[in-house]
């Protein structure tokens, strides 16, 4: 028996029981959460399904202390399987329907990096996953109960939870991205209200970190999206970022010859100011060599 049930065993009785009624206390939901925390931590994933089945609610409890950045779900989506990060979206679901799973998906942790729920998902490439959360949102009504047909306020707080920036203001896509998690890269850009070339501190879209850092499958999903929908002339090849890099320059400082030569296919600027000489220089030519 793992030392954190041994210790809540010797606990005062007081409130670690369910009344006769079944019902139970805020004390022993709490013990209950914090358990799971544990079990998330161990990566005992059966325990907390366990927790979860007893006490769905405290999935959405409020943590016991203001500077903590732990929720149950941003903690699974970091260290459980696809599978069960769905598990825990269904028990909070079941407890307070759509508006609730919009709750916990907004929240974020209190670190410099400011992840959401969605963001370690996006890393993680949980596609069914994000399937599943868009499923939910997208059948709201915008009255939080989960059901109905899509009215125009459950489709603008579905755009607004795919599109929430963390404090380094990258969206789930942006991040997607940048590691190669094609499944959610993928799903998000089949959703018109995904934003294919969000707002960035340093003006770097998708597709900058795609053609530097994820390689030919993600950066030809973004390069598909071009002309389409809402995101219509959003996908530009020939953005610069804030140093003055657009995704060729990057690519070509990676030296990857497919995804060079997709971005010039694609309409890049060949003729773009390079914006640092020395090794980037060279790096250039080398890559361009191999076309």
């Amino acid at each position: 028996m793992s030392s954190f049930f041994k210790k809540k065993k010797n606990a005062s009785k007081g409130n670690q029981k369910p009344s006769e009624d079944g019902t139970i206390s805020t004390d022993l939901m709490r013990t209950m959460q914090e358990n799971a925390f544990k079990s998330i931590d161990a990566g005992q994933e059966s325990l907390v399904l366990m927790f979860l089945a007893k006490e769905k609610q405290i999935a959405t409890m409020d943590v016991a202390t203001e500077d903590s950045n732990k929720t149950i779900l941003i903690n699974a989506t970091c260290k459980l399987s696809e599978d069960g990060c769905i598990k825990v979206v269904d028990a909070i679901v079941e407890v307070g329907g759509a508006a609730a799973l919009r709750v916990e998906l907004k929240k974020k942790t209190k670190n410099t990096t400011g992840n959401s729920p969605l963001h370690n998902a996006a890393k993680q490439n949980y596609g069914a996953f994000f399937e599943k959360v868009i499923g939910i949102l997208d059948t709201d009504n915008g009255d939080g109960g989960g059901g109905g047909g899509g009215g125009g306020g459950g489709r603008e707080e579905l755009r607004k939870v795919l599109n929430l920036a963390n404090e380094e203001g990258e969206t789930p896509l942006y991040g997607a991205a940048s590691v190669g998690a094609t499944k959610v890269v993928k799903v998000l850009l089949e959703n018109d209200l995904v934003d294919a070339s969000p707002p960035h501190p340093q003006k770097a879209t998708p597709l900058h970190v795609a053609a530097a850092f994820a390689g030919m499958e993600t950066l030809s999903l973004l390069l598909a999206k071009r002309g389409e929908g809402e995101n219509k002339d959003k996908t530009d090849v020939n953005v610069a970022d804030e140093n003055n890099f657009t995704p060729l320059l990057l690519a070509c400082k990676t030296g990857n010859s497919r995804v060079i030569a997709a971005l010039v296919e694609a309409g890049a600027d060949m003729y773009h100011p390079i914006p640092e000489v020395s090794e980037f220089f060279f790096g250039l030519f080398n890559a361009a060599a191999d076309l």
